[in-house]
């Protein structure tokens, strides 16, 4: 059906979220610097770029 459909490619849509953010988090609590956010920036936009 069209919505069980929906629903599985959220879920993906969704994971491809979440693990980003997980590789963030990761690489946050490793930096306590200042320059912390524009690290953590950088390396999410290469997750991304990973992620596709």
């Amino acid at each position: 059906s069209k919505t069980k459909m929906l629903m599985w490619w959220t879920e993906i849509r969704s994971r491809k979220k979440i693990q980003p953010l997980l590789i963030q988090l990761q690489l946050f609590q490793q930096l306590s610097k200042p320059s912390v956010i524009q690290s953590t920036e950088k390396s999410s936009r290469i997750a991304w770029a990973l992620m596709g």
